[in-house]
């Protein structure tokens, strides 16, 4: 939220200026002034966002998790099994670098009038 709020401050004044002179009501301005200008800080946003959040969310499972991947990766340390604790870690970096790509995807995809 405090991205979006700081994203749509950071409009330029001057094209919502230019949109009213041109006679657009409110909500043309907010879907053809403001949404396109907020869009990249938002995409932005949300891939740190969804990256911190499977940072957050293995390490929990680690440090007091009954079950998950965390937990998975703790037992397999703990068995001293070093290929299993390595695939357990590839396969949910493998999982967040999908995510991570879709969500990139999607976010070029909104503001491909950018490239």
């Amino acid at each position: 939220a405090a991205v979006t709020q700081q994203a749509v401050a950071n409009v330029d004044r001057h094209h919502l200026d230019f949109g009213a002179c041109l006679g657009a009501s409110r909500r043309q301005l907010l879907w053809h002034v403001t949404r396109p200008a907020v869009t990249p800080a938002v995409v932005g946003a949300l891939r740190v966002s969804v990256a911190l959040g499977w940072s957050f969310a293995t390490v929990s499972e680690l440090i007091g998790g009954q079950r998950g991947t965390g937990k998975i990766i703790q037992a397999m340390a703990q068995l001293q099994r070093t290929a299993d604790v390595m695939a357990a870690v590839l396969a949910v970096a493998a999982v967040a670098v999908v995510v991570d790509a879709l969500i990139a995807r999607v976010g070029r995809w909104t503001v491909r009038w950018q490239e």
